[in-house]
């Protein structure tokens, strides 16, 4: 079964993370076959200060 986890910054809404469930589980049945019952996914928010890209920590950018 396909577990997933969406790391990302605070601030999406519902309504954007209902759509990007509903996209990701049906790529994963397109492409793999896979009922749309086995996948799973988490969200997990991350604090910007908690983060870093490029070297930097996000809040320095």
């Amino acid at each position: 079964m396909p577990y997933l986890e969406v790391l990302w910054f605070p601030g999406r809404d519902e309504g954007q993370k209902k759509q990007l469930v509903e996209e990701i589980t049906a790529s994963f049945v397109k492409i793999t076959g896979c009922k749309p019952s086995a996948v799973e996914i988490i969200f997990k928010e991350i604090l910007k200060e908690n983060s870093a890209s490029s070297g930097k920590l996000i809040n320095e950018n």
